[in-house]
């Protein structure tokens, strides 16, 4: 959920997303957020939010999006981070505190970051039915069931495209 009330900051961040292959729900404002978010039953992996907001401030929209879902991370992107406001955001929990203007690679560390983290913590699938049901509910489009012998040594090598794997011994 990335939410900024500047339109053309907003638009280049969503884009930018969109090209690292997230999926984005992006808003002009927090009351907008807070619609999109009880849309979708909070089922958001991380909120990116502008702090200088009209009629809300994105602590206050992580406040409360995090009253409804409490595990709910979040970033903060402000153009002046001083240490009240930091202190403050990271008392209501938020992974990072960016500042404005963001460069991309900042950015998308801080964000693989906390989706990575989310990850370890949702239980592994079962099988590989489960595992093919969670990938492709991901929005992968394919998935490959490969079996190899024990202790044999597969070739390293790079694919044009995402790849996620189950290992199970």
């Amino acid at each position: 959920l990335l939410v900024d009330d500047e339109p053309s900051v907003l638009a280049v961040t969503r884009e930018t997303l969109q090209s690292w292959g997230l999926a984005v729900v992006a808003c002009l404002a927090a009351d907008a957020a807070e619609r999109a978010f009880l849309e979708a039953g909070g089922e958001f992996d991380l909120l990116v939010t502008d702090q200088a907001m009209p009629l809300a401030t994105g602590m206050d929209l992580a406040a409360r999006l995090r009253q409804q879902s409490p595990e709910l991370p979040w970033l903060l992107c402000t153009g002046f981070a001083d240490a009240d406001t930091v202190a403050r955001a990271r008392r209501l929990g938020v992974r990072a505190v960016l500042t404005k203007p963001i460069e991309r690679d900042v950015l998308r560390t801080a964000i693989a970051a906390v989706l990575a983290e989310r990850q370890t913590v949702q239980k592994p699938a079962a099988g590989f039915a489960d595992f093919e049901a969670a990938s492709l509910a991901e929005g992968f489009d394919e998935v490959v069931e490969r079996r190899w012998d024990a202790n044999e040594v597969l070739e390293p090598h790079r694919h044009p495209f995402a790849v996620k794997a189950l290992m199970v011994a």
